[in-house]
């Protein structure tokens, strides 16, 4: 019997010091982070000639969140700055400026989106451009010029 005891007894004291349960440590919940887009819109060139008097331009603006695990995208934010004289818009030197934050974006999972679309009008023949594209990953703010 004691020939068995030793062995025995530094088996279980080995088998003791052993954890069944490896330290499983919980994933942190990511924490959401705000992206934040500056749109600066403004005349693009000098306008003074008389053939722009007649000139008319609009902009859409929007911002959109998409979720990539289910491929939707949802509309955040959008606006119209209404038709109007392309002489009304302001120069490049004071830009009008609009900024939108979007808060609550998981990074991993979700991806902020921005666009903008000019109309323009001249002698009632409408033409229209515009841009859309997504924050780099990991870019927080973003500046924008919509010159016309």
């Amino acid at each position: 019997m004691k020939k068995y005891f030793i062995p025995v007894a530094v088996g279980c004291i080995l088998l003791s010091a052993c954890s069944k349960d490896d330290d499983v440590v919980a994933p942190t919940p990511e924490e959401p982070v705000s992206r934040t887009v500056s749109f600066r819109i403004f005349q693009g060139k000098d306008y003074s000639s008389p053939f722009y008097k007649d000139v008319n331009a609009e902009v859409k603006l929007a911002l959109l969140k998409s979720d990539l695990s289910t491929r939707s995208l949802k509309l955040v934010w959008d606006t119209t700055i209404s038709m109007r004289s392309i002489l009304a818009y302001p120069s490049l030197e004071k830009p009008m400026e609009i900024i939108k934050t979007v808060d609550g974006v998981l990074a991993s999972k979700e991806f902020v989106h921005f666009s903008f679309n000019r109309i323009y009008k001249v002698n009632n023949q409408i033409s229209t451009n515009g841009l859309g594209q997504g924050l780099e990953s990991g870019v927080r703010e973003k500046q924008v010029d919509v010159a016309l």
